[in-house]
Protein backbone atom coordinates (compact mmCIF):
# COMPACT_ATOMS: atom_id res chain seq x y z
CA UNK A 1 0.00 0.00 0.00
CA UNK A 2 1.00 3.85 0.20
CA UNK A 3 1.52 3.87 3.41
CA UNK A 4 2.43 1.02 5.57
CA UNK A 5 -0.13 0.44 8.52
CA UNK A 6 1.16 1.71 11.99
CA UNK A 7 -0.52 3.07 15.31
CA UNK A 8 0.08 6.32 14.35
CA UNK A 9 -1.32 6.21 11.11
CA UNK A 10 -5.43 7.40 12.11
CA UNK A 11 -4.07 10.38 14.31
CA UNK A 12 -1.48 12.21 11.86
CA UNK A 13 -4.23 11.65 8.84
CA UNK A 14 -6.59 13.12 11.43
CA UNK A 15 -4.33 16.12 12.32
CA UNK A 16 -3.74 16.47 8.32
CA UNK A 17 -7.60 16.50 7.98
CA UNK A 18 -8.17 19.03 10.86
CA UNK A 19 -5.93 21.19 9.93
CA UNK A 20 -6.70 21.86 5.97
CA UNK A 21 -10.23 22.15 6.79
CA UNK A 22 -10.20 24.58 9.52
CA UNK A 23 -7.67 26.41 6.97
CA UNK A 24 -9.86 26.13 4.29
CA UNK A 25 -12.96 27.48 6.72
CA UNK A 26 -10.51 30.45 7.53
CA UNK A 27 -9.77 31.56 4.18
CA UNK A 28 -13.89 31.77 3.27
CA UNK A 29 -14.64 33.36 6.52
CA UNK A 30 -11.86 36.10 7.22
CA UNK A 31 -9.45 37.75 5.84
CA UNK A 32 -6.60 34.68 5.77
CA UNK A 33 -3.66 34.56 3.05
CA UNK A 34 -4.47 32.05 1.13
CA UNK A 35 -1.51 31.11 -0.83
CA UNK A 36 0.30 31.76 2.83
CA UNK A 37 -1.91 30.07 4.95
CA UNK A 38 -2.01 26.68 2.61
CA UNK A 39 1.70 26.99 1.85
CA UNK A 40 2.20 26.17 5.95
CA UNK A 41 -0.17 23.43 5.54
CA UNK A 42 1.78 21.87 3.29
CA UNK A 43 4.68 22.58 5.50
CA UNK A 44 3.03 20.82 8.18
CA UNK A 45 1.64 17.89 6.04
CA UNK A 46 5.69 17.68 4.71
CA UNK A 47 7.08 17.21 8.70
CA UNK A 48 4.36 14.40 9.00
CA UNK A 49 5.26 12.98 5.69
CA UNK A 50 8.94 12.29 7.05
CA UNK A 51 7.50 9.82 9.29
CA UNK A 52 5.81 7.73 6.56
CA UNK A 53 9.28 8.16 4.51
CA UNK A 54 10.76 6.47 6.70
CA UNK A 55 8.86 3.86 8.36
CA UNK A 56 7.84 2.66 4.50
CA UNK A 57 11.72 1.88 3.80
CA UNK A 58 12.47 0.54 7.00
CA UNK A 59 12.60 -3.19 6.43
CA UNK A 60 14.99 -4.89 9.36
CA UNK A 61 16.61 -4.23 12.49
CA UNK A 62 20.21 -4.15 10.61
CA UNK A 63 18.97 -1.35 8.90
CA UNK A 64 17.85 0.31 12.03
CA UNK A 65 20.44 0.38 13.58
CA UNK A 66 22.25 2.01 10.23
CA UNK A 67 19.85 4.42 10.32
CA UNK A 68 20.08 5.16 14.26
CA UNK A 69 23.63 5.61 13.48
CA UNK A 70 23.55 7.96 10.61
CA UNK A 71 21.00 10.05 12.90
CA UNK A 72 23.55 10.57 15.50
CA UNK A 73 26.81 10.94 13.15
CA UNK A 74 24.35 13.74 11.80
CA UNK A 75 24.58 15.78 15.20
CA UNK A 76 27.86 15.29 15.75
CA UNK A 77 28.76 17.18 12.30
CA UNK A 78 26.37 19.67 13.51
CA UNK A 79 28.10 19.99 17.05
CA UNK A 80 31.06 20.55 15.07
CA UNK A 81 29.23 23.29 13.62
CA UNK A 82 27.42 25.24 16.57
CA UNK A 83 30.79 24.50 18.29
CA UNK A 84 32.79 26.98 15.83
CA UNK A 85 30.39 29.47 16.64
CA UNK A 86 31.42 29.60 20.56
CA UNK A 87 32.70 32.60 21.71
CA UNK A 88 31.94 34.06 18.16
CA UNK A 89 28.44 35.18 18.71
CA UNK A 90 25.96 34.98 21.65
CA UNK A 91 23.80 32.50 20.72
CA UNK A 92 25.05 28.87 18.99
CA UNK A 93 22.32 27.62 15.88
CA UNK A 94 21.91 25.19 13.83
CA UNK A 95 23.52 25.04 9.88
CA UNK A 96 21.02 26.56 7.18
CA UNK A 97 18.74 28.96 9.29
CA UNK A 98 17.94 32.64 7.75
CA UNK A 99 17.01 33.76 11.27
CA UNK A 100 18.82 32.12 13.75
CA UNK A 101 16.50 30.06 16.48
CA UNK A 102 18.41 28.79 19.41
CA UNK A 103 15.51 27.39 20.28
CA UNK A 104 14.74 25.09 17.43
CA UNK A 105 18.69 23.81 18.20
CA UNK A 106 17.92 23.03 21.83
CA UNK A 107 15.18 20.99 21.29
CA UNK A 108 17.19 18.67 18.58
CA UNK A 109 19.92 18.24 21.06
CA UNK A 110 17.20 17.47 23.72
CA UNK A 111 16.26 14.81 21.62
CA UNK A 112 19.70 13.64 20.21
CA UNK A 113 20.85 13.69 24.06
CA UNK A 114 18.48 11.60 25.45
CA UNK A 115 18.38 8.89 22.74
CA UNK A 116 22.51 8.91 23.03
CA UNK A 117 22.37 8.55 26.96
CA UNK A 118 19.33 5.71 26.26
CA UNK A 119 21.89 3.36 24.12
CA UNK A 120 24.64 4.19 26.22
CA UNK A 121 22.83 2.93 29.14
CA UNK A 122 21.42 -0.97 27.37
CA UNK A 123 23.90 -1.59 24.74
CA UNK A 124 26.14 -4.34 25.44
CA UNK A 125 28.05 -3.30 22.03
CA UNK A 126 31.55 -1.25 23.25
CA UNK A 127 31.52 0.99 20.32
CA UNK A 128 28.28 1.83 20.73
CA UNK A 129 28.73 2.27 24.18
CA UNK A 130 31.85 4.61 23.10
CA UNK A 131 29.97 6.61 21.03
CA UNK A 132 27.04 7.49 22.24
CA UNK A 133 29.09 8.60 25.36
CA UNK A 134 31.28 10.86 23.78
CA UNK A 135 28.36 12.62 21.96
CA UNK A 136 26.41 12.83 25.17
CA UNK A 137 29.48 14.99 26.19
CA UNK A 138 29.91 16.56 23.13
CA UNK A 139 26.79 17.93 23.14
CA UNK A 140 26.65 19.50 26.26
CA UNK A 141 28.88 22.97 25.25
CA UNK A 142 27.04 24.00 22.34
CA UNK A 143 23.45 22.86 24.39
CA UNK A 144 24.71 25.66 27.00
CA UNK A 145 25.25 27.70 24.93
CA UNK A 146 21.78 28.26 22.48
CA UNK A 147 20.83 29.72 25.92
CA UNK A 148 17.60 28.66 25.28
CA UNK A 149 15.83 28.78 28.27
CA UNK A 150 12.94 26.15 27.64
CA UNK A 151 15.59 23.97 26.26
CA UNK A 152 16.68 24.00 30.07
CA UNK A 153 13.73 23.38 31.59
CA UNK A 154 12.99 20.65 29.59
CA UNK A 155 16.13 18.80 30.11
CA UNK A 156 14.84 18.27 33.71
CA UNK A 157 11.83 16.02 32.64
CA UNK A 158 13.88 14.26 30.25
CA UNK A 159 16.40 13.25 32.67
CA UNK A 160 13.90 12.54 35.11
CA UNK A 161 12.58 9.98 33.06
CA UNK A 162 15.70 8.06 33.10
CA UNK A 163 16.09 8.13 36.96
CA UNK A 164 11.93 6.56 36.82
CA UNK A 165 12.41 4.24 34.57
CA UNK A 166 15.49 2.84 33.80
CA UNK A 167 16.55 -0.49 34.94
CA UNK A 168 20.04 1.75 35.05
CA UNK A 169 19.34 3.89 37.81
CA UNK A 170 22.31 3.70 39.64
CA UNK A 171 24.48 4.73 36.90
CA UNK A 172 21.97 7.16 35.86
CA UNK A 173 22.19 8.83 40.02
CA UNK A 174 25.61 8.65 39.57
CA UNK A 175 25.94 10.66 36.46
CA UNK A 176 23.44 13.94 37.78
CA UNK A 177 25.08 13.54 41.22
CA UNK A 178 29.22 13.94 39.28
CA UNK A 179 26.94 16.75 37.24
CA UNK A 180 26.35 18.43 40.74
CA UNK A 181 29.77 18.42 42.01
CA UNK A 182 31.27 19.97 38.97
CA UNK A 183 29.38 21.53 36.44
CA UNK A 184 28.61 24.41 39.03
CA UNK A 185 32.35 25.03 38.90
CA UNK A 186 32.49 24.91 35.15
CA UNK A 187 29.45 26.72 34.47
CA UNK A 188 29.72 29.32 32.48
CA UNK A 189 28.29 32.64 33.72
CA UNK A 190 26.19 33.42 31.31
CA UNK A 191 23.96 30.21 31.70
CA UNK A 192 22.64 31.08 35.18
CA UNK A 193 22.73 35.09 33.86
CA UNK A 194 20.20 33.91 31.17
CA UNK A 195 18.29 31.92 33.35
CA UNK A 196 18.08 34.81 36.20
CA UNK A 197 17.29 37.35 33.10
CA UNK A 198 13.66 35.93 33.29
CA UNK A 199 12.75 37.63 36.44
CA UNK A 200 14.13 40.98 35.80
CA UNK A 201 11.71 43.54 36.18
CA UNK A 202 9.22 43.42 33.43
CA UNK A 203 5.50 42.82 33.14
CA UNK A 204 3.87 41.62 36.51
CA UNK A 205 1.93 38.47 36.85
CA UNK A 206 0.30 37.33 39.37
CA UNK A 207 -0.53 33.40 38.81
CA UNK A 208 -1.90 31.60 41.72
CA UNK A 209 -2.03 34.64 43.74
CA UNK A 210 2.24 34.91 43.55
CA UNK A 211 2.90 38.16 41.88
CA UNK A 212 6.21 37.73 39.91
CA UNK A 213 7.71 40.14 37.22
CA UNK A 214 9.29 38.73 33.65
CA UNK A 215 11.37 40.00 30.95
CA UNK A 216 10.17 41.21 27.38
CA UNK A 217 10.63 37.69 25.93
CA UNK A 218 8.95 35.75 28.75
CA UNK A 219 5.79 38.07 29.25
CA UNK A 220 5.81 38.26 25.20
CA UNK A 221 4.40 34.94 25.75
CA UNK A 222 2.17 34.77 28.40
CA UNK A 223 0.68 37.61 26.28
CA UNK A 224 0.17 35.72 23.18
CA UNK A 225 -1.31 32.63 25.52
CA UNK A 226 -3.85 35.31 26.69
CA UNK A 227 -4.98 36.38 23.25
CA UNK A 228 -5.33 32.64 22.00
CA UNK A 229 -7.49 32.42 24.91
CA UNK A 230 -9.46 35.34 24.70
CA UNK A 231 -10.02 34.72 20.85
CA UNK A 232 -11.02 31.03 21.17
CA UNK A 233 -14.77 31.71 22.16
CA UNK A 234 -15.12 33.51 18.41
CA UNK A 235 -14.22 29.71 17.08
CA UNK A 236 -14.16 27.28 19.77
CA UNK A 237 -14.25 24.03 17.71
CA UNK A 238 -12.40 24.75 14.82
CA UNK A 239 -9.98 27.46 15.89
CA UNK A 240 -8.98 30.27 12.94
CA UNK A 241 -7.21 28.34 10.64
CA UNK A 242 -3.50 27.75 10.12
CA UNK A 243 -1.79 31.55 10.47
CA UNK A 244 -4.79 32.71 11.78
CA UNK A 245 -3.87 34.29 14.65
CA UNK A 246 -0.26 34.74 13.67
CA UNK A 247 2.85 33.54 15.11
CA UNK A 248 2.52 31.88 18.63
CA UNK A 249 5.80 30.67 20.33
CA UNK A 250 3.95 27.55 21.96
CA UNK A 251 3.42 24.38 19.95
CA UNK A 252 0.19 23.17 22.18
CA UNK A 253 -1.40 27.25 22.42
CA UNK A 254 -0.74 27.60 18.69
CA UNK A 255 -2.13 24.09 17.56
CA UNK A 256 -5.57 25.48 19.79
CA UNK A 257 -5.97 28.68 18.01
CA UNK A 258 -5.22 27.43 14.49
CA UNK A 259 -7.38 24.10 15.00
CA UNK A 260 -9.77 24.63 17.86
CA UNK A 261 -10.50 22.04 20.83
CA UNK A 262 -11.26 19.57 17.59
CA UNK A 263 -7.72 20.09 16.69
CA UNK A 264 -6.50 20.10 19.88
CA UNK A 265 -7.78 16.68 21.06
CA UNK A 266 -6.82 15.21 17.94
CA UNK A 267 -2.57 16.47 18.67
CA UNK A 268 -3.28 15.04 21.96
CA UNK A 269 -4.50 12.02 20.83
CA UNK A 270 -1.26 11.93 18.34
CA UNK A 271 0.96 12.81 21.35
CA UNK A 272 -0.65 10.45 23.73
CA UNK A 273 -0.21 7.20 20.92
CA UNK A 274 3.37 8.09 20.58
CA UNK A 275 3.71 7.58 24.11
CA UNK A 276 1.59 4.40 24.45
CA UNK A 277 3.35 2.82 21.97
CA UNK A 278 6.71 4.00 22.82
CA UNK A 279 6.23 2.72 27.00
CA UNK A 280 4.74 -0.55 25.37
CA UNK A 281 7.88 -1.64 22.89
CA UNK A 282 10.03 -0.50 26.55
CA UNK A 283 8.35 -2.94 28.67
CA UNK A 284 8.11 -6.02 26.29
CA UNK A 285 11.37 -5.51 24.03
CA UNK A 286 14.21 -8.09 25.04
CA UNK A 287 16.95 -6.46 22.77
CA UNK A 288 19.66 -4.21 25.18
CA UNK A 289 20.22 -1.63 22.37
CA UNK A 290 16.51 -1.59 21.04
CA UNK A 291 15.46 -1.13 24.70
CA UNK A 292 17.61 1.59 25.06
CA UNK A 293 16.32 3.41 21.94
CA UNK A 294 13.04 3.38 23.10
CA UNK A 295 14.01 4.65 26.81
CA UNK A 296 15.88 7.25 25.04
CA UNK A 297 13.65 8.31 22.34
CA UNK A 298 10.68 8.43 25.19
CA UNK A 299 12.99 10.75 27.72
CA UNK A 300 13.68 13.04 24.33
CA UNK A 301 9.69 12.87 24.03
CA UNK A 302 8.71 13.84 27.20
CA UNK A 303 11.35 16.55 27.24
CA UNK A 304 9.75 17.98 23.89
CA UNK A 305 6.88 18.27 25.27
CA UNK A 306 7.62 21.04 28.22
CA UNK A 307 10.07 22.47 25.37
CA UNK A 308 7.23 23.29 23.37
Amino acid sequence: GLLKKTPLNKPIISFIFINIFSTLLGIISSPLNPVSSLFYVLKYIEYLMVYFLIINNLYDYKQSKKFIAFLLFICFIVTIYTSTQIGKTSRVTAPFEGAPEPNTLGGYLILLFAISLGIFLYSKSVIWRFSTAFLCLFIIPSFLHTLSRGSYLAFIPMYLTFIILSQKKRVVLIIILLSFIFIPSILPSFVSQRVASTFIPGKMYEPLGTRITLDYSASQRIENWKTVFRRLPERPLLGFGVTGLGYIDSQWTLVLAETGIVGFWIFTWLMTTIFTNVVKVFKTISDNWSQGLALGFLAGFIGLLIHS
